[in-house]
């Protein structure tokens, strides 16, 4: 993913990520948590 100068505000997610971490045995709340380790804090 590339990064302009403005920066990420944002982070839009569909049902897909939910249900892969669902199929990893993950709770919704783990797998937000391993999108903002991977990406970092979103404001």
């Amino acid at each position: 993913m590339e990064s302009t100068s403005l920066g990420l505000t944002g982070l839009v997610l569909d049902s897909s990520v939910l249900i892969a971490a669902e199929r990893r045995k993950l709770t919704p709340a783990q797998a937000i948590e391993n999108i903002q380790t991977a990406i970092g804090e979103v404001p």
